[in-house]
């Protein structure tokens, strides 16, 4: 015992100092029990005695330590996350309103050659034009610079993030984000080289990453939902007009303009194809959730009593999950004749 205390002792000098008063002073506590009168130590204690004591108290105050610093990583992350989320958020908005003031040009344009409709006078429609036309500038200008203003000092007491401004964009915000969760992989792991040490970290890793997929996820059933939304009530209210010949006649640019949205909404449906990377998405969170779940409570295939053999089969299970979920979005991304002339 003596042998194991001095070297651990002189792996972690820094600490032993503080451990060793800390110990002194709970011997010399008086006992807080009235009636009870302390009991001083013996003389002839061994003292292996003070040092597993020592080592007890020295256990603590790093497992406190790393407990901070990981909760002060979490807090870190998810507020980046925050932040990164609200940047996409404005990135969706700027392709709303882009597109917004994109139909309101094409249906001047198409009003200006076609209908000239008098009941608004050619002045109120120039208005009108100009709005739709400042409307597409701002969308655009949202989706192409999409970034939030952030308080620099949440982060002054990081060393993983560095202001210059108190703008940051989308990919300035995942950079930190990246470089934050490095830093609490290494938090963890202590400092050491191991891959077996680094292993046991990588399962923090995992959870975020399940996060990050599972809003990936519900993000592209959204848009899905939309554009089915898009395309059936299109066609219905397209169909209930082509069988009136007085709205065919009268409000032939609606018919002409709802035709046009069909057609958009379909061809972006089955080009991006957004239902099926949202159920990709959802498949792999789903496998990940499963394969920590089943670590954690030490079943399926983390049946084996050494922690570094479980933690192996861990990381090379959510490296296969990953690498096959790269594999189908590159799938996705393919053009269908490609994808037939290779199953060929």
């Amino acid at each position: 015992m003596r042998t194991y205390c001095q070297l651990f002792f002189l792996k972690l000098q820094p600490f032993v100092v503080g451990a060793r008063q800390d110990a002194r002073r709970c011997d010399h506590r008086p006992c807080s029990r009235p009636g009870v009168r302390p009991q001083p130590r013996a003389a002839n204690v061994a003292c292996g005695d003070g040092d597993r004591t020592v080592a007890l108290i020295l256990l603590r105050r790093i497992w406190k330590e790393v407990s901070e610093k990981r909760d002060s990583a979490n807090a870190d992350i998810a507020l980046l996350k925050s932040y990164i989320e609200k940047t996409r958020k404005k990135k969706a908005h700027g392709v709303l309103i882009s597109l917004s003031g994109f139909a309101g040009v094409s249906v001047y344009v198409v009003d200006l050659m076609f209908i000239d409709w008098d009941p608004i006078a050619p002045g109120v429609k120039f208005l009108i034009l100009l709005v739709f036309c400042v409307l597409s500038v701002f969308g655009i200008l949202t989706r192409v610079f999409p970034g939030v203003v952030i308080p620099s000092e949440m982060f002054e007491s990081s060393p993983a993030v560095s202001l210059n401004s108190t703008f940051a964009s989308e990919g300035k915000l995942e950079a930190i984000l990246i470089r934050l969760r490095e830093l609490k992989k290494k938090s963890l792991e202590s400092g050491d080289d191991d891959p077996a040490k680094r292993r046991v970290a990588y399962k923090e890793e995992a959870a975020g990453y399940v996060e990050d997929l599972r809003k990936e996820s519900t993000r592209y059933r959204n848009v899905s939902n939309f554009v089915q939304v898009v395309i059936i009530v299109g066609s219905l209210v397209g169909s209930a007009a082509a069988a009136s010949s007085y709205f065919v006649r009268e409000y032939s640019w609606f018919v002409a303009v709802n035709s046009l949205a069909i057609g958009i909404a379909s061809g972006f449906s089955g080009y991006w194809k957004y239902k099926e990377r949202s159920f990709y998405a959802q498949q792999a969170a789903d496998a990940i959730e499963h394969e920590i779940e089943s670590l954690d409570l030490g079943i399926g295939r983390y049946t084996s009593n050494d922690p570094a053999e479980r933690s192996l089969i861990f990381s090379q299970e959510i490296m296969r999950l990953r690498q096959d979920q790269k594999m189908r979005e590159q799938n996705l991304d393919q053009p269908s004749s490609g994808s037939d002339e290779g199953s060929q």
